[in-house]
């Protein structure tokens, strides 16, 4: 449990000031409308998507491996 509540800690810290205007490409996710069919997240940084990736980076990936899947780049603008 301790271990767990460092890594939000560090986690909160690293993303306390992040704001839109300091990324160039924001994530979709649809894996939620197995349960929820009209729901879309639209993220700054894929990891906020907790619920339905173990991590960030796996799910950065899965976009850039498939763009056309539930996890996809949204380009700014």
């Amino acid at each position: 449990m301790v271990v767990a509540k460092e890594i939000f800690k560090a986690r909160d810290l690293r993303t306390k000031d992040l704001r839109d205007e300091a990324v160039d490409v924001f994530y979709g996710c649809t894996l939620c409308q197995s349960f929820a069919p009209t729901n879309v997240c639209v993220v700054l940084r894929i990891e906020f998507l907790s619920v339905v990736q173990s991590t960030g980076s796996t799910a950065v990936q899965q976009a850039k491996v498939d763009p056309e899947g539930p996890q996809f780049a949204i380009p700014k603008g």
